[in-house]
């Protein structure tokens, strides 16, 4: 089985209106001190927000939430911006998430922006003031609506069936460049993957030394918290390209850091920091090791 067999392409876009704009350079230039010198006038640049709204800010806010649960949910992609690699085990999972995403925010979170914008857009005018108020900056209601829209699909990276009644030769080439190019991502989703469980384990491993020499009286739960859901995510359906030497490192991971809580590691109950400690440095000595074995990759397929 290979990355390609065990993973789907899902393209995500998410349109919203943008609420930063450019000040114009000879109107910022006017609003400064008139004896600040031309050259450092010209030099500057600056934005405004048009408007105040926290109902905006909550659809904001609720786009980056759905992101980043994308992100923790599928494997890292390097195929273009906002196509992510889903294991075929969470496609069901993601599919009921996003549509619940897109529902919370066309028919709840947008139309309570919409109910309070013509509103906000007068709070706005008065305070920009003259010099920085644009009525054409500010969509009517029914525009504003349709700036808003989430796009989500399952896209494919293969040769298209029809060349082969083109050109034998062009299909054959194509076949072996999109091949080529699934291996190189299945280095990098290796590379990504192996990085990612690194970090999490030199982070724990720092706080945990710092606990241990004094140099750090506190640790954030996030440190064990982060790891060990990194761990169950990839043991559950993140390990797609079936890399057995990274699932034994994390369920190694994994063991060590069964029952282990932060107060335990903090009050060091039966010796748990040194054990602990040790453990992780095996793990990040493995790591590394591994990193070091992996050719420096590049894939893009547009």
């Amino acid at each position: 089985m290979s990355l390609q067999d065990n993973t789907i392409a899902y393209s995500l876009v998410i349109h919203r209106w943008g609420i930063k704009r450019q000040i114009k350079p000879g109107l910022l230039a006017s609003m400064l001190p008139g004896e600040k010198n031309l050259i450092e006038k010209k030099m500057l640049a600056a934005s405004k927000r048009i408007i105040e709204s926290p109902e905006y800010d909550k659809i904001v806010s609720r786009d980056g939430f759905a992101s980043r649960w994308l992100v923790e949910h599928s494997v890292p992609s390097i195929l273009k911006k906002g196509v992510y690699l889903i294991p075929t085990a969470f496609c069901e999972q993601v599919d009921e998430y996003m549509e619940d995403y897109k529902n919370i925010r066309h028919n709840i979170l947008l139309p309570s922006f919409l109910e309070k914008y013509l509103e906000q857009v007068e709070f706005a005018q008065l305070l920009l003031g003259a010099d920085l108020w644009d009525s054409l900056e500010y969509p009517t209601v029914e525009k504003m609506q349709s700036l808003f829209a989430v796009e989500t699909s399952y896209i494919t990276f293969d040769v298209p069936q029809n060349l082969k009644f083109v050109s034998d030769e062009l299909f054959r080439r194509e076949k072996e460049r999109v091949e080529h190019a699934w291996e190189e991502a299945e280095q990098a989703v290796n590379q990504i993957l192996i990085e990612e469980c690194s970090s999490l384990v030199e982070g724990l491993r720092c706080a945990v030394q710092g606990l241990n020499d004094g140099t750090q009286k506190y640790m954030k739960e996030a440190h064990i918290a982060n790891l060990r859901e990194w761990s169950e995510l990839f043991l559950s359906a993140r390990n797609v390209t079936e890399n057995q030497e990274l699932e034994r490192v994390v369920q190694s991971i994994q063991a060590t850091l069964t029952g282990v809580g932060r107060e335990d590691l903090k009050q060091d109950r039966y010796s748990l920091r040194g054990f602990v400690q040790r453990s992780l440095e095996a793990s990040q000595i493995e790591l590394k090791g591994m990193l070091e074995a992996l050719p420096e990759r590049l894939i893009q397929f547009d």
